[in-house]
């Protein structure tokens, strides 16, 4: 289907702009989502002795208790049956909900049956609606600790627009730039001056980016970084490598009067 797109900018381009940034994760590229193994980290717990991780440790511990009692009424499974020898149907039933109610039966404090009853939803269901909920960063956290990271659906992990990732140059999106090695990526860049790749106008255009794009790719391969891509997240840079990077970001900058000698055995910079 075609796209339509305003006036593209640099912001346009960034998963930090609203302009950029993919409106499903919001520029992250990944979705916090329920973590089966993390909810039911113990297999041999039944149902009855908390095997329901989440809901066994949820201040409301009895009204969970008796929502899956009712769950399991109505399914025709046993509370005190370890996890791992529930059928898959009933394993399934707990985790995703039936989309059906259940009767829910209590007995009040002063001694009287009651019942009522409500949709069970599942634990995993119930874990993506508290933590779409939550007001604060500490309940949020609760639930993440049952939940895992995973690749947006909506871009990927590209954590930009579809929109953006439409535009192409030589065939190639801005995220599957970035994803190959800074090796490859310089000479993607060079290739764009062969005839034919790109117009007479869009080479003119180009010429101060390209000519840009290729020196600071250059720096990075010559403090021996050719094998990252540019996506790569900083916070999973080893010591070294971060320290490589700024070392080719000093000398693209042009500093004058500074020397820095690169101590390969520990890969550590030493300003003279």
């Amino acid at each position: 289907h075609p796209l339509a797109l305003e006036e593209l900018t640099p912001r346009s381009f960034s998963f930090n702009s609203p302009l950029g940034a993919c409106p499903v994760c919001e520029g992250l590229g990944t979705q916090m989502e329920p973590d089966p193994s993390l909810v039911v980290p113990d297999g041999s717990k039944t149902l009855a002795g908390g095997a329901v991780a989440p809901w066994s440790s949820w201040r409301d511990r009895e009204y969970f208790t008796r929502l899956l009692q009712a769950a399991a009424e109505a399914g025709g499974f046993g509370m005190d049956t370890p996890w791992d020898e529930l059928p898959a149907t009933a394993r399934e039933a707990v985790l995703h909900g039936t989309g059906q109610q259940v009767r829910v039966s209590y007995r009040t404090r002063s001694g009287r049956d009651r019942t009522y009853l409500v949709r069970f939803e599942g634990v995993l269901t119930w874990l993506e609606r508290r933590h779409a909920e939550a007001e604060s960063d500490s309940a949020r956290e609760k639930f993440e600790s049952f939940m895992r990271a995973s690749a947006c659906p909506a871009c990927g992990g590209a954590r930009l627009r579809p929109e953006i990732l439409a535009v192409t140059v030589a065939g190639r999106s801005i995220a599957e730039v970035t994803a190959m090695p800074i090796r490859e990526t310089a000479g993607w860049v060079a290739a764009l001056s062969a005839d034919g790749v790109l117009s007479a106008r869009d080479e003119q255009v180009s010429a101060r980016v390209r000519q840009e794009a290729s020196t600071r790719l250059g720096f990075l391969i010559d403090v021996g970084l050719g094998y990252l891509s540019l996506d790569r997240p900083a916070a999973t840079l080893a010591g070294g490598e971060a320290q490589r990077i700024r070392l080719a970001t000093q000398i693209g900058s042009g500093l004058s009067g500074v020397l820095y000698v690169l101590d390969e055995p520990s890969i550590g910079l030493h300003q003279r």
